[in-house]
């Protein structure tokens, strides 16, 4: 069974080589593409020193880093020199991951977007499921869900003052109370 995945093209297109690359299937298709892009890739090395990543086409296999956008580029190469070819491709990996559904619509987010962002988006976007006007059952879901964190953020509070309140303020509290 072909599961369609829009950018297989893309990826066939792009890879600087054509290597292939066996791998026992296991249960989690992200491990085999942790590990096949593990053979193929060097890590990048302090990535969390960089804030701006970008590849190019025309550099495959490499990868431009900058700290900060005034800076020139640092391009690192991070493909690996590969000698022998064996049966699987990446595409043919790819193709093995099932396609998923969008996850279902967050009721909360929709409401919000309807009453706060949707008179500023242009009316060739509105058409897009997100911007959809909420039923009166969502709209109640997520005021409830507003609530409910409303609640617990001020039971947090009061938690968090009183365990920050002194003992001496709480006799005092205590006797004020009485």
């Amino acid at each position: 069974m072909k599961v369609f995945h829009p950018h297989i093209d893309e990826l066939v297109m792009s890879s600087s080589s054509k290597f292939y690359k066996k791998l026992d299937l296991l249960e989690t298709p992200f491990r085999q593409f942790k590990e096949y892009l593990g053979s193929l890739y060097k890590k990048l090395p302090k990535i969390q020193s960089y804030q701006i990543l970008s590849m190019s086409r025309a550099k495959p296999g490499e990868v431009s880093c900058r700290r900060m956008t005034a800076v020139d580029p640092k391009w690192v190469k991070l493909g690996r020199k590969r000698d022998e070819s064996v049966p699987i491709t990446f595409v043919e990996l790819w193709e093995v991951i099932p396609y998923q559904d969008e996850p279902p619509l967050n009721s909360q987010k929709v409401y919000d977007i309807n009453e706060k962002i949707l008179k500023y988006v242009p009316n060739e976007y509105k058409s897009d499921p997100i911007y959809e006007i909420p039923t009166a059952e969502s709209e109640e879901e997520a005021q409830l869900i507003k609530k409910a964190r409303r609640e617990t953020a001020t039971q947090r509070k009061r938690q968090k003052q009183a365990d920050t309140m002194p003992v001496s303020e709480e006799r005092e509290d205590k006797q004020a109370s009485v």
